[in-house]
């Protein structure tokens, strides 16, 4: 299903790796073959404009 690849391929995970389930999820991505963009929210918090984004995604 192509929307499934388009989606797969622009993922980005919020993390936080002295999180234990942030860390389990990253995993289970790479686990599915996901290789997402990896944003380390506590060392680079997303923006104010980002959050909306976020919120309407």
């Amino acid at each position: 299903m192509i929307e499934k690849d388009l989606c797969l391929n622009n993922f980005t995970i919020y993390h936080n790796p002295r999180c234990s389930k942030s860390r389990l999820t990253l995993e289970l991505l790479k686990d599915k073959g996901i290789d997402p963009k990896i944003i380390l929210y506590l060392e680079t918090p997303p923006s104010e404009k980002e959050l909306v984004l976020i919120l309407k995604n």
